[in-house]
């Protein structure tokens, strides 16, 4: 899964859009923006991992304090 995967710079922008609408930009402790990952079935959970970490770098490139979620609907 390594590098199957990138962030599109209009998801990154409305990472952005949403960091600074909450008002946490600029704060002592900005609370991360929290993010739902969604998978239809789990295997190995190397698509939400693969998925996370590149949206974490992105975020984390940036500034922006991120929390991620994942949620799938079946276990394989």
């Amino acid at each position: 899964m390594k590098h199957a995967f990138s962030i599109h710079p209009d998801g990154l922008n409305l990472l952005k859009d949403i960091y600074h609408a909450k008002g946490h930009a600029g704060s002592q402790s900005p609370m991360p923006v929290q993010l739902l990952l969604i998978d239809d079935i789990y295997t190995t959970g190397s698509t939400l991992d693969a998925c996370g970490q590149v949206i974490l770098a992105a975020a984390g490139h940036v500034g922006i304090p991120l929390r991620i979620y994942t949620l799938t609907l079946a276990r394989s």
